[in-house]
């Protein structure tokens, strides 16, 4: 995410992922828009300054990365990481563009547990044995209310994640916006965790709103689930105007 100053404003510019017939490959910078290459494919992004991200929750994600990576090399045992590498090799992930790509067990380790940190719960250090992501059934944001600052969601009780105690449902949340908005692309903040429970999978979860929500205005929250084993979800997002 990058972000541009314009007049003492700043605005938050999505990387743009293309598929060309005319460039086969691209990079460098070209009248303000730079070409690059990640491993989900090429991107173009505008030209931007960079700009300090030392916000609090940004240096907490950071530090869960740091702790895991030095949990991968000096806690984990030679076949542990054989089987996170035997993991990623056979669960490959979708980009945005809808084409499959693999990571390195290493990354498939820190992917699904950083989240647990972010949670709460406890590392989980044997990779899964199921190849395949979970299954997050895309809950339905049914209310934000402007009076109680309540947000609702319609959860699905046969998703993996609701019927285990250690499964849950992260749900992340952007600052409000005009009602004219279609989407957002910009930072979202851990909004609730909603806990698994075995035998006894709920269906709503409410919560308070972290960021102050007004009549009208649209409320965007983005949704992943992990499971007990540690495989997460595919990300989902669910929008609703706020009512009075």
């Amino acid at each position: 995410m990058e972000v541009e100053h314009h007049r003492g404003l700043t605005a938050r510019v999505a990387p743009v992922k293309y598929r060309s017939v005319l460039l086969a490959a691209a990079s460098g910078s070209v009248g303000g828009c730079c070409f690059s290459r990640s491993k989900q494919g090429p991107y173009i992004r505008r030209r931007a300054i960079g700009v300090d991200r030392n916000t609090r929750a940004q240096i907490a994600v950071r530090g869960a990365f740091a702790a895991l990576a030095g949990q991968w090399h000096s806690v984990l045992t030679h076949d542990q990481r054989t089987t996170w590498e035997t993991f990623a090799r056979n669960t490959p992930l979708r980009d945005a563009l809808g084409r499959n790509h693999r990571i390195t067990g290493h990354n498939a380790y820190i992917r699904a547990n950083s989240l647990r940190l972010i949670a709460g719960y406890p590392i989980i250090d044997n990779a899964p044995t199921v190849f395949a992501e979970t299954t997050l059934t895309p809950p339905v944001l049914a209310l934000a209310d402007a009076s109680s600052q309540l947000i609702s969601l319609t959860l699905a009780t046969t998703d993996p994640w609701n019927n285990q105690d250690d499964g849950a449902l992260l749900t992340f949340m952007a600052p409000p916006q005009n009602a004219s908005i279609a989407g957002y692309a910009g930072t979202y903040v851990l909004a609730d965790v909603t806990p698994g429970v075995f035998g006894s999978p709920s269906p709503t979860t409410a919560f308070v709103s972290p960021l102050r929500i007004n009549t009208g205005q649209r409320v965007f929250l983005r949704h992943r689930a992990f499971a007990e084993d540690s495989r997460i979800s595919p990300p989902w997002t669910s929008t609703i105007v706020v009512t009075p």
